[in-house]
């Protein structure tokens, strides 16, 4: 892409983790991670694994149905309140019936989330880092934010009304979040 090292990082939830891990090994000039994984003390909250699990199986095995449902706003927002957000009747529909497409078609989706359950230390960063949890992420509770697991020169942001991943119901929000954490 012709970028050079370092560069601005903003990830959500996975992507949070692996921005923060891209600041700890110095490509990152500063990141801004919302409802990032691996602050916890020993793994993710035991329902995790159920909503992520029940996600991936009704995309592989009924990726129809889910799509259909995807295609109404209120079974979208049934569908996807807990693992995404409250408003997710907002987001497109066609980005809902991607978005199975992608959960089914992946080939390392078990891996992955078997892969991030150890918690992720990063108090060695020293570039500047945003965290942004909401009032609605029912992914991660107050047990998955431990401040003790970043630098104490972390801005740490709760924005109210926002879910797991706010993008849709307040793109405005997450871009300025962005912005600002960039600076």
């Amino acid at each position: 892409m012709g970028l050079a090292d370092p560069v601005d990082i903003a990830g959500n939830s996975l992507g949070g983790e692996m921005a923060l891990a891209a600041a700890q090994r110095g490509i990152a000039r500063s990141v801004v991670a919302i409802s990032p994984a691996g602050l916890w003390k020993e793994g993710p909250a035991p329902h995790v694994k159920y909503v992520f699990g029940s996600l991936r199986f009704m995309s592989v095995n009924f990726p129809n149905v889910r799509k259909a449902a995807m295609g109404v706003p209120l079974l979208r927002e049934l569908a996807l309140a807990v693992p995404i957000s409250v408003g997710s009747r907002h987001m497109p529909a066609g980005d809902a019936r991607r978005a199975v497409d992608d959960l089914a078609a992946s080939t390392a989706f078990e891996e992955t989330f078997l892969n991030t359950h150890a918690p992720f230390s990063g108090t060695d960063i020293t570039v500047p880092v945003t965290v942004s949890f909401g009032t609605r992420d029912w992914i991660l509770p107050e047990s998955s934010r431990r401040r003790d697991r970043l630098p104490a020169h972390t801005t740490w942001v709760i924005k109210k009304g926002w879910g797991h991943v706010p993008m849709w119901i307040d793109p405005a929000g997450v871009s300025q979040l962005i912005l600002e954490g960039t600076r």
